[in-house]
């Protein structure tokens, strides 16, 4: 072809339209596109002026809100509004898609500045999921400076219409920080987790977070207590414990006197000893009794076994011991280095897993941080299965055992099986065994004393019916709902499995049968002239019940606007009720005690139920102020609001205590009761959020700080 004939080539068109003003463009920087935006005022600019296609316009934005929704982000996810689904949308807050699904909204950073996702006076979902951070500390450090925000604050959001700040972060630092990808089922902070994690039940609303950026933002202003003071207070606390705490000395320079051990023991025993029958019963009274005879004449192994069994036994006796703190905490550590050094030189024997699963729950019962419990029990798997003790001795041509050792085995592995199911739950992880991985039988219903009788006659074991109790019925009634606990825990934290509303059912099923079976017997117990102790059933219950309200909640929270999930709803208020009227001490002083110090499930599964308590009646209150009468599914605010206030309750003993130094969820919960009683009541909002939070930083710094001040002291009186 001739080259003058070749026809001129079409101007190249942007793929994507410029929303920056053209002033900001050139010199390459962040552009709000307000009319003026902040960076042209800042450079004393009169209007900015958009560009879109060749053609100059003045306007206030470069395209309505319905252009960029279908030209730059059509292939996001977007939550349509209407009278009475509109919500206010804060950043790095997940959509919820058609199908009931959370996908990530970080990377619409622009499309929440639209004129469309203005707050309307209509009902709107009061809570929604927590985005990437419950830090709000990390969150300014990350976005904005105090200054700033207060500028930002002053400027945009005003009490008759509050606005949503636009993030900071670039999307692309965002979304290397939260992931866009709807196949990921979970959240992101610091480190993925999953549904059983405790912040996938943590809600935030639009006021309360503006209260409380209003709240940091005001810190250098203002000398009162905020989320990052009381947070620096928790760091130096768990600082100065470390160091206080280093071993300094051999374990038995530091065993009480044989009274005090005496009562240490007997402590153990008759807590978590008759629900997981770690030790084995006999040979630890025929070495403790040795000990106190010669020093000498026992191991290593058994003073490393009593150090912990004592540790644990404090918990539940401090006033009459004087035992310290530091003091519990050193034989820890002591306990965590022999071991080290012992599993570096021998094969894993069933006396070193007894001594790692002692050490497990010494570390949740006492609150020592520092370890990751779903790290250490899937180690502990690991090690049960090395020695063979998934695998039942009687079902394989295994070597000829004495009938109480394949049942010391047998109450073992159950042990080990139910610390990794609640670590797992614990962490938002997926646990490293499944249903498939064992055939080890359940443990026989006999008591110790029968036990032992057996193994000296060389009898078989004589097991007694389950309607009897003894010292392992409740050990057996957790194996038994295992294998279905095991599937939920599995199904719910995998990261990228979607459960639904059918798939739910099914499993509760199976759950709700096998509870079903077990309360039965334990009524039966109760009946009996022996009846099981308090600290059995609550931990039972708490140990249990957990998995029906992790597995429906995620139906629950919406059940509000759709009925047809009310049979989540319902479970998840009857379980949360339930688990909360263990918080009332009414003759349970060992349960009462290791609330106060204990982490792990004592701390997670409370937290979980007040949060979800706070969602549910903030929700009613909406519902409520919407319609002109109550909702007939509502459940009775005063009821909803005293369960609330037992576990702030708890969370304020816990904190005095020493027990409990992480304040999110004590402020979070705070807050969001204190908007629910507001809505509810018709006050305003703000101010009742903002007292809510200025109270319980209050308390919660003055709780923090003597500890902060006097450590090591206070480490060596508790």
């Amino acid at each position: 072809m001739d080259l003058d004939t070749v026809p001129e080539s079409p101007p190249r068109k942007k793929r994507r339209p410029a929303l920056a003003c053209e002033q900001c463009r050139r010199r390459k920087i962040k552009c709000d596109r307000l009319n003026p935006c902040q960076q042209c005022v800042k450079a004393n600019i009169g209007g900015c002026l958009y560009i879109h296609d060749s053609g100059e316009m003045l306007t206030t934005a470069p395209f309505e809100a319905q252009d960029i929704q279908f030209s730059v982000f059509e292939q996001m996810p977007r939550r349509t509004t209407s009278a009475t689904t509109a919500a206010l949308v804060t950043p790095n807050t997940p959509f919820e898609n058609a199908n009931g699904s959370y996908s990530d909204s970080s990377s619409l950073a622009s499309f929440l500045e639209s004129d469309e996702l203005k707050p309307v006076p209509a009902l709107s979902p009061a809570v929604w999921p927590l985005g990437w951070d419950m830090e709000l500390t990390n969150m300014f450090e990350d976005q904005v400076s105090p200054m700033e925000l207060t500028k930002m604050l002053e400027d945009q959001v005003s009490p008759a219409e509050p606005r949503v700040l636009p993030p900071a972060k670039s999307a692309s630092t965002v979304d290397s920080y939260y992931t866009t990808s709807t196949s990921l089922q979970g959240i992101f902070r610091t480190k993925f987790h999953r549904q059983s994690h405790w912040t996938n039940f943590a809600y935030q609303s639009s006021e309360v977070m503006t209260v409380m950026q209003f709240h940091e933002a005001d810190e250098s202003k203002h000398d009162y207590p905020t989320f990052a003071r009381c947070k620096t207070l928790a760091k130096t606390i768990k600082l100065q414990e470390h160091i206080a705490v280093q071993p300094n000395t051999s374990l038995r320079d530091i065993i009480p006197t044989k009274v005090v051990s005496d009562r240490l023991v007997q402590a153990y025993f008759r807590t978590f000893q008759t629900v997981f029958g770690i030790l084995h019963v006999s040979s630890f009274r025929e070495q403790y009794k040795a000990f106190w005879e010669d020093s000498r004449s026992v191991s290593k192994a058994f003073d490393t076994t009593l150090a912990v069994v004592m540790c644990i036994g404090s918990v539940f006796c401090l006033p009459e011991t004087g035992v310290s703190r530091a003091t519990a905490l050193q034989w820890i550590d002591i306990a965590c280095l022999w071991l080290t050094s012992l599993k570096q030189r021998n094969r894993p024997s069933l006396e070193v897993l007894r001594i790692e699963c002692l050490i497990v729950l010494a570390r949740q019962v006492r609150s020592f941080s520092g370890d990751n419990a779903w790290l250490s029990t899937g180690c502990l798997v690991r090690m049960a299965m090395h020695v063979d003790l998934h695998i039942d001795p009687e079902a394989h041509s295994s070597p000829k055992m004495c009938p109480s050792d394949v049942e010391e085995q047998r109450r073992l592995w159950a042990t080990i099986v139910e610390l990794e199911l609640q670590s797992s739950m614990d962490c938002g992880s997926v646990p490293g065994i499944a249903c498939d991985d064992y055939d080890c039988a359940l443990p026989s219903n006999i008591d110790d004393a029968h036990l032992e009788a057996n193994r000296v006659s060389g009898n078989l074991i004589t097991a007694k019916p389950m309607d009897e109790l003894t010292q392992s019925s409740i050990q057996i009634l957790l194996m038994k709902t295992a294998p279905i606990r095991l599937k939920i825990a599995r199904v719910i934290n995998n990261f990228r499995s979607t459960l639904s509303f059918e798939e739910v059912l099914s499993l509760s099923s199976k759950l709700s049968e096998a509870l079903k079976t077990c309360s039965d017997l334990i009524s039966s117990y109760c009946m009996s002239s022996t009846p099981p102790t308090p600290f059995q059933t609550k931990m039972f219950d708490l140990l249990v019940q957990r998995f029906v309200l992790v597995l429906h909640q995620p139906f629950a929270v919406r059940a509000i606007l759709n009925p047809a999930y009310y049979y989540s709803r319902k479970l998840c208020l009857d379980t949360s009720f339930l688990l909360t009227s263990h918080l009332a001490r009414s003759g349970d002083d060992d349960f009462y005690h290791l609330r106060l110090c204990s982490k792990g499930p004592l701390r997670v599964v409370y937290a979980q139920c007040a949060l979800y308590l706070c969602g549910e009646l903030t929700n009613q209150s909406e519902a409520n102020q919407a319609s002109s009468a109550n909702p007939a599914n509502t459940f009775m605010p005063k009821e909803l609001s005293k369960a609330v206030n037992k576990y702030l309750e708890l969370a304020v003993a816990r904190m005095s205590c020493g027990g409990e130094k992480s304040i999110k969820c004590y402020v979070l919960v705070s807050c969001l009761l204190a908007q629910a009683d507001a809505v509810h009541e018709g006050l305003p909002v703000d101010q009742a959020v903002s007292k809510a939070l200025k109270k319980s930083l209050e308390t919660a710094y003055s709780l923090l700080k003597p500890q902060a001040q006097d450590a090591p002291e206070r480490l060596h009186a508790t």
